[in-house]
């Protein structure tokens, strides 16, 4: 735990010192979400329609511009071998580069969000609910990720591959997130739709945890 610790806060200050692979998601999630509005014009009614669905569609694409640079440094410069000898486990560096994927790239889309609102209109019990969807569907997202950074691993053109292989997962998360807000808008009870997005986020994780430290192993050697 100590030596998790340490790689973790490592990993942080040198991402941080790499500001410019931080801005581009926060920049491009900013860019939609400013583009949108103006597009569509001042209608209050249609923005707060339409912007549960843009807010989430654009995190979920902002997320995905930084998996390249999640295992492949590592992998390159042998960094992955040096974590192992310092007693990191496959495991623990899954569970250390999702940690850094949500807290540095998906955390400040989050809260962005509330800026967000401002721009559509959102009234603030649609903006409660939709911050509760993103902050229990996104923690396994960024393992899901992870998972799909380790299988790409050493391969050509492992950006494209990587987002055809993780994107059609990320399509109940949008389906059940939807439709929690779309059910506050209603004025009815989300709780199906709560339940739906916790259950399907806990197996995603579970099964992103076993292969993507399968994954990580077969690579490692």
């Amino acid at each position: 735990m100590n030596a998790f610790v340490k790689i973790l806060l490592l990993e942080a200050r040198l991402n941080l010192r790499q500001g410019s692979d931080l801005l581009v998601p926060t920049g491009f999630f900013g860019m939609i979400l400013l583009l949108f509005p103006l597009s569509l014009g001042s209608d209050p009614a249609l923005l707060q329609l339409i912007a549960p669905a843009i807010i989430w569609i654009a995190l979920l694409l902002a997320g995905l511009l930084s998996l390249d640079r999640l295992f492949v440094p590592d992998f390159e410069t042998g960094r992955i071998d040096l974590y192992r000898q310092y007693g990191l486990s496959p495991l623990s560096l899954l569970c250390l580069k999702a940690c850094l994927h949500w807290g540095l790239t998906l955390l400040p889309l989050i809260l962005l969000t509330l800026t967000a609102s401002l721009f559509f209109n959102l009234p603030l019990p649609l903006l409660k609910t939709l911050l509760a969807t993103m902050f229990i569907a996104t923690p396994a997202l960024s393992f899901l990720s992870c998972f799909g950074a380790c299988l790409t691993l050493g391969a050509r053109n492992s950006g494209i591959l990587l987002v055809l292989l993780i994107l059609p997962f990320f399509i109940p998360t949008l389906i059940f997130s939807l439709g929690a807000v779309e059910a506050t808008r209603l004025d009815l009870p989300a709780t199906a739709s709560f339940s739906f997005l916790f259950g399907y986020g806990l197996i995603l994780l579970l099964l992103s945890i076993i292969g993507g430290t399968f994954a990580l192993q077969k690579n490692a050697q």
